[in-house]
C-alpha cells in the first residue's frame, strides 16, 4: 500500500469513526448514573483549573532588597527604568538606552563596536561609574567602563543619576518572582553584518535556594566589513536564603572581546567572581557585605597588553523610613588593577521627604587611590509651589583622584657580550623598556545647577541654568582617547530644558496613549578666552533628542504595540586633536509587537541617511541607513 493510499484510508477511517460518534449520540438514551456510583476521583474541580502545582507559585527564595532611593526626576536629573519598561526596550548594547538621558553626552569612535565615551558637562573620564546591585564594576583597562561590554541578558533594571561630580548607572539584576522556573531567549540581526544572542535560565531548587544562568553573543563586521568587534558574556549565579531575612550569593562572570584592525585593536577576557551576604534585621534596615576579584588578561594584539587584577571588599547599610532614607558603603581595593588603583573609598547619602511640597538629598564621598586622596559633597532640593510650579537648585564642589595612562620607561641592566681580537669581553648594559604607567592626578570640580519645573495633567516642562568649573579632566581611556597629559578645562555656562507632553491633551483618539518627548542643552565658555567649541574636547555646543512614542495594550493584554521615532541633534565640538567636529542631525525609529509572549523588534537609525554625522572627525557613523531585526520571548514552566 502507498503512501498516499495509506493516507486516504486514515482520512476515511477518521471520518467514518465520527459519523458513527455522531450516529450514536443520536440514537442512544442516557440513563443517569446516581452521583454515589461515581468514583470520587471524577468529580471535577471547577476552582482548580490552574495546572500549575500550588508550591511552584509561592514567592522565589531570593535575598531581601536593598533599600532604593525614592526621589528621581529632572530636577535631581535621575531617571530609572523598570522591568516592565525594558522590556519594550530592545537594543545591541546599552549605550542606546544611555543616550536617552537628557544632558548625558555619549561620543562614539564609529559605529557598534568601536569604543565610545560616556560624560556630562564636558568632564573627561573618571566621571562614571558603574554599579551592579551595590558592586561596583571597576573598568581596570580604561577611565570609564565600556558600556558596550555590559551584557543586557539578566538585566532587571536601570537608573541612571547624571549628578554634578559624576554620572552613576545602578544596574539592577533579574531575580524570580515564584518558584517556576523561567527562561528568555532574544535573538537579533541587522546592518552591518551585526548579530546578537541572549539568553536567561532560572530556576529554584528546593525551597531555600536559587539558580541563574545566562549568556550574551554579539558581533559585528563592521561598516564596508573593516571594524569587526565581537563581545561574549557568560554568567551564572546561586543563592541560597539561611533564614527568611538573610541570605548569600555566589556570582562568577566571564566576558571576552575580540576587535580587530587599525586603530582601535581590543583582544582581552575579563572575568569577575563574587561573594556577597545580605540580611534584614528589620523592614527598615538592610546591611550587606561582599567581595569580589575582577581581571583582565589581554590576547594576542590588544593594544594595552599587561594583565590587570582588582580585588574589592565593601559593605553598606541602608534606612528607610517614610519621610527620610539614608544609606552608607564602604569599600577598599587591593592588587594593580590598571586605573583601578588601590585605595579605600566612604561614602554616604542621604534623602529627606519632610512634606509633602519638599524634597531633597545630599551625599558625601571621600576616596584614595594609590596615596592620592579626595572629597566631594553635592546635593538637591525641591520645593513646590502652587498650580504644579516648583523651583530647585543643586550644588556640588570638592576634588577626587583619578588615575589616567602615561607611558613609562623601565630601564633594565643586561649582560652584552663581544668579541675583540679573538677574546671574548662581558660589559653591562642598560636597557630601556616603554610600560603603561597609571599615575594619579587631582581633579577638581564645582557646579551649581538652579531652575524650575511645572508639571499639570500628565504633562511637564522644565528649564534650568547650569555652571561649572573645573581643572585637571583625564582622557575617558577607550583607544580613541587614551594617552596623553591631563586637559585644561576652561569653565563652561549652559541653559537645558525639557517637555513632556501626553498627546490625549490634543483630543486625537488614536494618539491616546502616545506622547511627545524633547530635551535640549546649550553651552558657552565663560574663561578669559570666550570661545566655542569649548575645551575640554567633546563638549558640543548644542545637543537635543525630540520623540514621539505610542505604547498601548490591547486585547485583554494579550497584543502590545510600541513605537517611536526620534530626532537627534548634535552640535559642533572640540576633537582629541583640536579638530572640529562638525553638527549633525539623525532620524532613528523602532517598533515592537508583543503577541502574547512573544515580541517582535526592528530598529532603524538614520534613516536620512546623513553622511557627516561623527562625534570625532574622521571616525564617522554609517552615512547609510541601517537597521536591526529580531525576536525576544520567555518561558514559564
Amino acid at each position: 500500500m502507498g503512501a498516499r493510499t495509506r493516507i486516504v484510508a486514515l482520512l476515511l477511517g477518521g471520518l467514518l469513526l465520527a459519523l458513527a460518534d455522531v450516529a450514536w449520540a443520536q440514537d442512544t438514551v442516557r440513563v443517569p448514573i446516581p452521583r454515589e456510583q461515581l468514583p470520587p476521583d471524577t468529580f471535577v474541580n471547577r476552582g482548580a483549573r490552574d495546572t500549575v502545582p500550588a508550591d511552584s507559585i509561592l514567592p522565589a527564595p531570593n535575598l531581601p532588597e536593598f533599600v532604593r532611593p525614592a526621589s528621581r526626576g529632572w530636577w535631581n536629573a535621575t531617571y530609572e527604568w523598570s522591568g516592565a519598561e525594558l522590556q519594550r526596550y530592545s537594543g545591541v548594547s546599552l549605550l542606546e538606552l544611555l543616550e536617552r538621558v537628557p544632558g548625558l553626552v555619549v561620543t562614539r569612535a564609529g559605529a557598534y563596536g568601536r569604543p565610545a565615551g560616556v560624560a556630562a558637562f564636558g568632564r573627561g573620564g573618571g566621571r562614571l561609574r558603574v554599579f551592579r546591585d551595590g558592586y561596583e564594576l571597576d573598568a581596570l583597562s580604561a577611565a570609564d567602563f565600556d558600556l558596550q561590554q555590559i551584557p543586557l541578558a539578566g538585566l532587571a533594571g536601570v537608573r541612571v543619576e547624571r549628578r554634578l561630580t559624576e554620572t552613576r548607572i545602578d544596574l539592577t539584576s533579574f531575580r524570580q518572582r515564584d518558584r517556576r522556573p523561567f527562561s528568555e531567549i532574544e535573538a537579533g540581526t541587522g546592518d552591518p553584518q551585526t548579530r546578537f544572542l541572549r539568553g536567561l535560565y532560572a530556576q529554584t531548587i528546593g525551597g531555600a535556594t536559587t539558580f541563574l544562568g545566562a549568556f550574551d553573543v554579539a558581533d559585528t563586521e563592521g561598516f564596508r566589513r573593516v571594524d569587526a568587534y565581537a563581545v561574549n558574556s557568560l554568567m551564572a549565579r546561586v543563592g541560597r536564603l539561611l533564614t527568611p531575612r538573610t541570605g548569600l550569593e555566589l556570582e562568577l562572570r566571564q566576558t571576552g572581546v575580540d576587535r580587530f584592525g587599525v586603530p582601535f585593536p581590543e583582544v582581552a577576557v575579563r572575568r569577575e567572581v563574587l561573594a556577597r551576604g545580605r540580611a534584614q534585621p528589620s523592614p527598615a534596615v538592610t546591611v550587606e557585605g561582599w567581595a569580589g576579584r575582577a581581571s583582565r588578561t589581554p590576547g594576542t594584539g590588544d593594544s594595552l597588553g599587561v594583565d590587570l587584577q582588582s580585588a574589592q571588599v565593601g559593605a553598606r547599610a541602608g534606612f528607610q523610613q517614610a519621610l527620610w532614607r539614608l544609606e552608607g558603603s564602604a569599600r577598599a581595593r587591593f592588587g594593580e588593577g590598571g586605573y583601578t588603583g588601590p585605595g579605600v573609598e566612604l561614602s554616604a547619602r542621604a534623602d529627606l521627604r519632610p512634606f509633602s511640597a519638599l524634597a531633597a538629598t545630599g551625599s558625601v564621598r571621600s576616596s584614595t587611590i594609590r596615596g592620592v586622596t579626595g572629597v566631594e559633597l553635592d546635593g538637591s532640593a525641591r520645593l513646590a509651589l502652587f498650580g504644579g510650579l516648583s523651583v530647585f537648585g543643586s550644588l556640588a564642589v570638592g576634588e577626587r583622584p583619578v588615575p589616567y595612562l602615561a607611558d613609562a620607561v623601565e630601564r633594565r641592566e643586561g649582560i652584552r657580550l663581544r668579541t675583540d681580537r679573538l677574546r671574548v669581553q662581558v660589559d653591562t648594559a642598560l636597557g630601556a623598556t616603554r610600560v603603561p604607567g597609571f599615575p594619579v592626578i587631582t581633579s577638581q570640580s564645582s557646579a551649581a545647577r538652579a531652575g524650575a519645573e511645572w508639571e499639570l495633567r500628565g504633562a511637564s516642562a522644565g528649564a534650568a541654568l547650569v555652571t561649572r568649573v573645573a581643572a585637571n579632566w583625564v582622557p575617558f581611556g577607550p583607544a580613541f582617547d587614551v594617552r596623553g597629559t591631563t586637559r585644561r578645562a576652561d569653565p563652561v555656562t549652559g541653559i537645558e530644558g525639557y517637555a513632556s507632553i501626553p498627546l490625549p491633551l490634543l483630543r486625537v483618539t488614536f494618539l491616546r496613549s502616545a506622547r511627545l518627548d524633547a530635551w535640549y542643552s546649550w553651552w558657552r565658555e565663560t574663561g578669559s578666552a570666550s570661545f566655542f567649541p569649548a575645551e575640554p574636547p567633546f563638549l558640543p555646543r548644542d545637543q537635543g533628542r525630540a520623540s514621539l512614542e505610542f505604547h498601548e495594550v490591547f486585547r485583554e493584554g494579550n497584543f502590545e504595540p510600541t513605537f517611536r521615532v526620534e530626532v537627534v541633534r548634535r552640535g559642533e565640538s572640540f576633537g582629541p586633536a583640536g579638530r572640529v567636529n562638525a553638527p549633525y542631525t539623525l532620524l532613528n525609529a523602532f517598533l515592537q509587537l508583543r503577541i502574547l509572549d512573544v515580541r517582535i523588534f526592528g530598529i532603524a537609525q538614520n534613516l536620512t541617511a546623513e553622511r557627516e554625522a561623527a562625534d570625532i572627525a574622521g571616525l564617522g557613523l554609517p552615512p547609510v541607513p541601517y537597521f536591526y531585526y529580531g525576536v525576544r520571548w520567555f518561558f514559564r514552566n
